[in-house]
């Protein structure tokens, strides 16, 4: 074994599949109960060495105890195994364990294998080789994709999430290869491909067709490989039919040996070539079921086309409609706002028209006020010209009240000359007795200036304010008062001019009569 070998080898046990598959170890050494039959290979090997993990891997007696983990109920076979390296026994453990995954795949997953199944005669004869590693990683990819979709994928998950994240992450990349590539596997749920789409048909028929190429070319190949084995064993047993009857009963043990070899592998080919041939029957049944399935389809196909054609028209309608129908809702809860604004809008109206009328009234109102408070401006105008009148008024009031003190001081004074005048009147009269005449005439004289006084007051008080007829009438009656006063003296001395002569005159009484009567007069007014 070079050492390209051994790194190819190394590199695969570090894989994260490798990895994956080593996590059965733990299932397998839980498990009480065995399901092999015959002697079989202690899975749980002490030994972590590449080379040993990858002899136990290509053994096939351990990928089958992990195949029957995943799927607890296969058919009933026998693997084999042997402390010697038995190149047979491995590719019958190989075989076994390929049938075992096409059933699970056809039978609980639905799904037809579409890649090439490992190849047992790599993995039984030439372990170590390249192809076999390749054949090996195969080989694991398919068990990944039946342990993620069996009953019990929930722990195998779990165990995968118990890596770390970088496997994670490429297990996860693998199992969806395995179960999305439609290269790998194909879904034999039909009605899952009737509802795919178009573009998801057109893949699968692709790939199947690219798959069914590659079947044919496969059967030809081994056409050719069967011809050839059977050439050469002709070959052998013509030459061998040629050696002198001496060296035929006792042939060389190399020849024997050679014969038993090429036994061997015409069993394994004949046993390779019938499963290849019910491989190429259940592959040729299954394409023509396929095609059949395919021209359904197809008419399927056309008609949910048209079918799609007139959904996508009717949906077309359909949005339209509830577009409409959307439309509509909004106009009608528009309406209604309008009808509600508009019923708002008449009861403004009414409400302005209410306040056209108010405002109408306060106008005129307004106007009236207006002419009322022009009026109470004019009257107040009017009323300080009177206060003003007022204040003069009561100044005049204040000054006739001290002319009328000093009158009334005058009148005391004209009462005190009248009286001593009265006086001097009696002493007259005692000296004198008949005078009537004068006294009549001075008496006259006294009413007539108090009548004309009189008269001139009302005349006054007819056209002046009151305060200027007070004045004016006390003026009048002072006046009057003055000229009677004047007259007395005037009369007095012509009576005293007449005294010697008129001493006994009967006129001296009626004058002092007259002059007693106007000092009452004079008192009254004084009041």
């Amino acid at each position: 074994m070079d050492s390209n070998i051994l790194e190819i080898m190394e590199e695969f046990t570090g894989s994260p599949l490798a990895r994956w598959v080593q996590l059965f170890e733990n299932i397998l050494e839980s498990e009480a109960d065995s399901r092999l039959c015959g002697q079989y290979m202690e899975v749980s090997s002490a030994s972590r060495s590449a080379k040993d993990l990858y002899v136990k891997l290509t053994n096939g007696v351990f990928l089958n105890e992990v195949m029957r983990t995943i799927d607890p109920n296969p058919k009933v076979e026998m693997l084999y195994d042997s402390e010697r390296d038995d190149n047979l026994l491995r590719v019958q453990n190989f075989s076994i364990l390929n049938r075992h995954l096409r059933a699970f795949y056809q039978e609980d997953l639905q799904q037809l294998i579409l890649t090439p199944l490992p190849n047992v005669a790599i993995l039984g004869q030439d372990p170590f080789t390249e192809a076999a590693v390749e054949e090996l990683r195969q080989l694991l990819l398919l068990l990944l994709g039946c342990a993620v979709q069996c009953e019990r994928k929930e722990t195998f998950i779990q165990q995968i999430q118990s890596l770390d994240i970088e496997t994670q992450a490429a297990i996860a990349s693998c199992i969806q290869q395995v179960t999305q590539d439609p290269r790998m596997v194909l879904p034999l749920r039909w009605e899952e491909l009737m509802d795919s789409e178009g573009t998801d048909l057109q893949l699968v028929f692709s790939s199947m067709a690219k798959q069914i190429q590659s079947l044919l070319a496969q059967r030809d190949l081994h056409l050719e490989r069967i011809a050839e084995l059977c050439r050469e064993r002709e070959a052998q047993v013509d030459s061998t039919a040629a050696v002198p009857g001496g060296h035929s009963q006792e042939p060389p043990q190399s020849l024997a040996l050679q014969l038993a070899d090429s036994k061997a592998k015409l069993r394994r080919l004949k046993q390779q070539l019938e499963d290849k041939g019910d491989q190429l029957l259940d592959y040729k049944h299954e394409i023509q079921t396929m095609e059949e399935q395919i021209k359904k389809l197809q008419k399927e196909n056309r008609s949910l086309q048209s079918d799609a054609r007139a959904t996508r028209a009717l949906r077309d309608e359909l949005d339209c409609a509830r577009e409409r129908a959307t439309r509509t809702e909004q106009l009608q809860t528009e309406l209604q706002s309008c009808e509600h604004r508009l019923r708002s809008l008449e009861l403004t109206r009414t409400q302005l028209k209410e306040q056209q009328q108010l405002c109408a009234a306060l106008q005129e109102t307004k106007t009236l006020l207006e002419e009322q408070l022009a009026d109470a401006r004019e009257r107040c105008s009017s009323v300080r010209e009177l206060e003003r009148d007022n204040l003069l008024l009561r100044q005049r009031i204040m000054d006739v009240e001290a002319e009328r003190d000093t009158e009334r001081q005058r009148v005391d004074e004209l009462l005190e000359m009248n009286m001593s005048l009265e006086a001097d009147l009696r002493l007259a009269i005692t000296s004198r007795d008949d005078v009537p005449a004068p006294a009549a005439v001075i008496h006259q004289r006294f009413l007539r200036a108090e009548l004309d006084s009189d008269e001139e007051l009302s005349e006054l008080t007819d056209h002046k304010p009151l305060s200027v007829e007070v004045g004016e009438a006390s003026t009048l009656r002072l006046l009057g008062a003055e000229q009677e006063n004047a007259e007395l003296r005037r009369r007095l001395e012509e009576l005293q001019a007449h005294q010697e002569v008129e001493v006994n005159s009967p006129d001296a009484k009626d004058e002092l009569s007259c002059l007693r009567w106007s000092k009452t007069h004079s008192g009254s007014f004084k009041t």
